[in-house]
């Protein structure tokens, strides 16, 4: 919490350092003060930008989450992790780079759903949805596929909040 604001404190000292409690009206910090400043419109635009941020971020890890998954799987990566001796003469270099290159298909990902138009999102998310369900068909079901359906359900549902999001007027609509 903030500091209490000079202007909201009365305080009536008797020489004892006590306050007089039935004089003391009313303490209020600085962020109480600005939220009773705050509008509908302005709360509803605080909601579905936090919602749409939520929403790339979960949807940008469901988009690396299965390559990323299967390829620390197939290069023994999580083997590695319990016994790092077994995995001494291997080279890891190719798995990390791949690992690296999802990452960033990851986080462009989620700048790019960030980004775009609102009316625009719902397509950009099944053109990604996609690839993944294919690659889901080809390799079957696993590890990866629970965790990159989970990312994108959640980020799915943020989605439709930050989409569905009220406002008022044309000229402040939702991220």
């Amino acid at each position: 919490m903030g500091q209490p604001t000079a202007s909201s404190i009365t305080v009536a000292d008797h020489g004892s350092g006590v306050a007089n409690a039935n004089r003391l009206e009313c303490v209020t910090t600085a962020a109480e003060e600005r939220m009773h400043e705050w509008t509908m419109p302005d709360l509803a635009e605080r909601m579905a930008t936090r919602a749409l941020a939520t929403a790339s971020r979960w949807f940008g890890i469901g988009v690396a989450a299965m390559p990323i998954v299967d390829i620390a799987d197939r290069a023994s990566l999580f083997v590695l992790l319990s016994s790092p001796q077994s995995l001494a003469d291997e080279p890891l270099l190719v798995p990390f780079l791949q690992i690296g290159f999802f990452v960033a298909v990851g986080i462009g990902a989620s700048a790019t759903m960030r980004r775009h138009r609102r009316h625009v999102r719902p397509w950009f998310f099944a053109a990604a949805v996609v690839p993944l369900v294919a690659y889901v068909l080809n390799g079957g079901l696993g590890l990866s596929a629970g965790v990159a359906a989970l990312a994108l359900v959640f980020s799915y549902l943020q989605l439709r909040l930050a989409h569905d999001a009220p406002y008022e007027g044309p000229q402040r609509p939702p991220p």
